[in-house]
């Protein structure tokens, strides 16, 4: 990757900046990541002040590796889901194949 093409963008976590190196036609999308992390983030501290910022970075962490894991789960049932689909529209085509054929 060329250095024209990298550029630093500047995000905003818990209220402390991080400056990022990152391709330029993906800052926006490392901001969404960064401001949907930020939120998981609250949502863990707001329940108890007092909890250490890297227990909160865990904690979020693990709240989106298992909303992760749980969006892949639905992703292969539904390609499941659609592989049972096919298979009865196929076996139906061959029904109506067979009856056609016997009408001939």
């Amino acid at each position: 990757m060329l250095s024209s093409e990298v550029d630093v963008a500047i995000i905003n976590i818990m209220g402390r900046e991080f400056k990022i190196k990152c391709p330029k036609d993906k800052i926006n999308e490392l901001q969404k990541a960064a401001d949907y992390l930020n939120s998981k983030m609250q949502e863990v501290q707001h329940g108890d002040r007092l909890i250490g910022i890297d227990r909160v970075a865990i904690t979020a962490a693990l709240n989106i590796a298992h909303e992760l894991i749980l969006e892949k789960q639905s992703l292969k049932t539904d390609f499941s889901n659609n592989g049972m689909l096919d298979k009865r529209v196929s076996d139906l085509k061959q029904k109506v194949d067979q009856a056609l054929a016997s009408l001939a």
